[in-house]
């Protein structure tokens, strides 16, 4: 009997312990046993849209405060761009970073589904990665990262990884090159060229081998003289539609189908590197709206789609695939191909190189760098010189007009030609002259008129010197008076105020002081 006794309690034990006799926390309990995610959890009663109807086996991406403060004004933001947000920060499937292996990388859907904000079949993607000292990377758009900071914490419906930084939705591809990427501005530069940025847009589930800026200015001359149609050709081989590739996906020996007709790119691997074509990829899985983009050190050729790596002389690039035929100079002094023919923003880029971003810098350096616009200021300075200078001489210019003419009205003598006694007349026609109310009257005129134009040089020298002052700290801005205008503008201002003071003074002054308008400037990376 007590056996029978002891066997039952142990029965009963089993059942009451068992996982599915124990009901699981809820995700806001989980959370409330955290330090740190009091923004979190407020957002999380606010969208009970979207926490509160959670599928099974999901994995939830909490930002922490310190991440929230880093976002800035997200409380501004309109409401499907923040649910949105919400969503890419919940994983489809249950994943625990435990046993990822140090090194590793892979990528998991997320419930961004909503195709105004991604075109990527299945959710949005991230990335995720165990570093060599065991903590685990996440990895969104414009190659924005956060560090989970507590893992794998059970919930009702999953887990919960709590990480420093907010995640950042891709956008499309020129957004990306604008802001993140700016190696890729000949690339998008070219798709607008050709018309096919609007055809690149409308593809779903893109895997996208983007030359870098250097690789298009080796080819600059070459480009330059090239058809229109083959151009095309060339871009639309660059794109494989209907499947989005990340670099581990990436097959020794794989082919993958491009937009120029199906025409196949193929993948090579050496050791740790990886090749489309003859191709290397320098940076990898940039991740886009609509896919992802490699970052590629030569142009691919659709015309010699059998290219092959020379892994013998791998301390050496690759040579390019095409004849090389005129400008092939590359470097932060040379124009970006195609830079020109981005479309202009309200932050215009500059357009004569461009710069690596910081995250595309650790795969190969930093080839373009910024250039100043133009330093209207100059201009400016010397407008205000020459009215100053003008001023003074209308003021002197009227005394010995005034004074030129009392003389001209004394009757002739014999000894007005000797010297002293021309001196002495002069004296004596100033004080007759200032003795007159209707000549006061116009003099003083003349000095109210003299006196405005001195105010207005002061007031416009030191404006031009404080917006000098500013641009020095600034960053430049495409908006500036461009050189070519600088110079004429200050030349016509200023010659009428040289002609109203009697002669040709400021002219010759300002000529030289405003051809040196346009300056190079050194200026972080714009932010077109």
């Amino acid at each position: 009997m007590v056996h029978k006794l002891h066997a039952a309690l142990a029965v009963l034990s089993a059942v009451a312990v068992s996982p599915a006799a124990v009901s699981a926390a809820s995700l806001d309990s989980v959370l409330a046993g955290q330090a740190n995610v009091t923004t979190f959890r407020e957002i999380l009663k606010k969208h009970s849209d979207i926490y509160g109807s959670l599928p099974k086996g999901v994995t939830v991406v909490a930002p922490n405060d310190n991440a929230f403060l880093k976002l800035g004004d997200w409380d501004k933001w309109e409401e499907d761009r923040l649910k949105a947000t919400l969503n890419y920060h919940i994983l489809k499937n249950q994943v625990k970073m435990s046993p990822l292996d140090k090194g590793d990388s892979t990528w998991e859907s997320t419930l961004l589904t909503d195709e105004k904000f991604t075109t990527v079949t299945d959710g949005q993607r991230l990335i995720l990665t165990k570093q060599p000292g065991g903590e685990v990377v996440f990895t969104s758009g414009f190659a924005n990262r956060g560090t989970i900071v507590a893992e794998d914490l059970s919930f009702d419906n999953g887990l919960v990884q709590i990480i420093d930084s907010a995640m950042r939705m891709p956008e499309d591809i020129e957004s990306t090159a604008r802001n993140a990427y700016t190696d890729l501005t000949s690339f998008v530069g070219a798709l607008y060229a050709t018309g096919l940025m609007s055809e690149l847009a409308k593809l779903k589930d893109v895997t996208i081998f983007a030359p870098r800026n250097a690789a298009f200015q080796q080819l600059a001359g070459t480009l330059e003289g090239m058809d229109r149609e083959l151009l095309k050709r060339v871009l639309r081989y660059h794109i494989v539609p209907g499947q989005v590739s990340h670099a581990w996906e990436l097959k020794s020996g794989s082919e993958l189908p491009s937009a120029d007709n199906g025409n196949k790119v193929t993948i090579t691997r050496h050791t740790n590197f990886i090749f489309a074509n003859s191709a290397e990829i320098i940076q990898s899985d940039i991740l886009i709206s609509n896919g992802v983009v490699h970052l590629i050190d030569n142009v691919l050729n659709p015309d010699k789609a059998g290219a092959r790596p020379n892994t013998s002389a791998m301390t050496t690039a690759q040579p390019p695939v095409f004849t090389v035929t005129g400008a092939s100079a590359t470097g932060n002094t040379v124009p970006t191909p195609f830079a020109t023919d981005l479309p202009c923003t309200e932050a215009c880029p500059q357009t004569t190189a461009g710069s690596n971003s910081q995250a595309a810098s650790g795969a190969g350096g930093n080839d373009n760098a910024g250039v100043a616009g133009a330093r209207p200021e100059l201009a400016g300075m010397v407008v205000a010189l020459g009215m100053a200078f003008g001023a003074m001489h209308i003021h002197h210019h009227h005394d010995n007009l005034a004074t030129s003419q009392k003389i001209s009205s004394l009757k002739p003598r014999g000894d007005n030609m000797a010297p002293l006694n021309l001196f002495r007349r002069v004296r004596l026609a100033r004080r007759d002259h200032r003795r007159q109310p209707a000549a006061r009257q116009d003099a003083e005129l003349f000095k109210l008129f003299s006196r405005v134009m001195t105010a207005l040089a002061v007031y416009l020298f030191f404006f031009v010197v404080a917006g000098g002052l500013g641009r020095a700290t600034a960053a430049p801005t495409p908006t500036s008076i461009p050189g070519p205008v600088a110079v004429p503008l200050a030349v016509p201002v200023a010659a009428p105020v040289a002609f109203l003071a009697g002669g040709p003074v400021v002219v010759p002054v300002a000529v030289p002081v405003a051809v040196p308008v346009v300056v190079p400037a050194v200026a972080p990376a714009p932010d077109w």
